[in-house]
């Protein structure tokens, strides 16, 4: 296995900065890039590592593959909206065609194997013109180790034969292809989140979002608008469309 700094990174990425153990890779990242784009920071610890709606990610030493890239992008903040999707869809990529498995994607970024997490994204906008995603996936977590009983990692699934080096690199190559492009002015083609509605656990599916308001919508996850917010048709049939909440599947 080649040390990370001799490893042959995939477009866009241009640089990429392995450490021991930091706070978080997102903060990590925004102090590393400067004005530069295609900056990674992976550590093999995380010790204030952040999830979605300022949730704690447990990030224990070796556990898992903890990282954050960076790209600067001069599209409007609308267009960042899908970057999640994209970033969990990649993250399935990489797990059904290197590691076997058969992931899906729950609403908005959760990647999920046999209903359980075995990855999440949180992707922020920074100043205006850089979009950090930070990619958590549980490798060798053990059940001991596991934050929630709901959680699962490549270990537990069986999986071996694989290094975080191997696995990043994959995932960068992925990343790069389906985020890249928002370093360049445009806009996102319209079949942008098909390949996410076809891994989708969530689309088709009785659900319930816990908003952050703290209501609860409950309903048909119907589909996605262009730019990956969930629409849920009710019992009335009116459909609304959800930016944020937690999503529950309805069994």
């Amino acid at each position: 296995m080649k040390p990370w700094h001799e490893l042959p990174l995939p477009a866009p990425w241009r640089r990429l900065e392995a450490v021991t153990s930091t706070p978080s890779t997102q903060e990590a990242v925004v102090a590393s890039a400067g004005s530069d784009s295609g900056v990674v920071v992976v550590a093999a610890e995380q010790t204030s590592g952040r999830g979605r709606l300022a949730r704690t990610w447990t990030s224990p030493p070796g556990a898992g593959l903890w990282f954050s890239a960076l790209l600067r992008t001069k599209r409007p903040v609308a267009d960042v909206g899908v970057v999640p999707l994209l970033s969990a869809v990649a993250i399935a990529r990489t797990l059904n065609q290197d590691c076997g498995l058969t992931s899906s994607v729950k609403w908005p970024n959760d990647v999920l194997v046999n209903d359980a997490k075995i990855a999440g994204v949180l992707v922020q906008l920074v100043n205006s013109d850089s979009v950090v995603i930070g990619v958590g996936i549980n490798t060798f977590m053990t059940h001991e180790q596991r934050p929630i009983a709901t959680a699962t990692s490549l270990a537990m699934e069986g999986v071996v034969g694989f290094d975080h080096p191997q696995l990043l690199m994959s995932l960068l190559g992925h990343l790069g292809e389906l985020v890249g492009p928002i370093e360049a002015e445009g806009s996102w083609p319209s079949d942008v989140l098909d390949e996410y509605r076809a891994l989708s656990s969530t689309v088709g599916r009785e659900v319930a979002v816990h908003l952050p308001s703290g209501q609860t919508l409950s309903g048909l996850a119907v589909d996605l608008d262009p730019h990956g917010r969930l629409e849920v048709q009710g019992a009335d049939g009116v459909v609304v469309t959800v930016g944020a909440g937690d999503v529950v599947h309805v069994r």
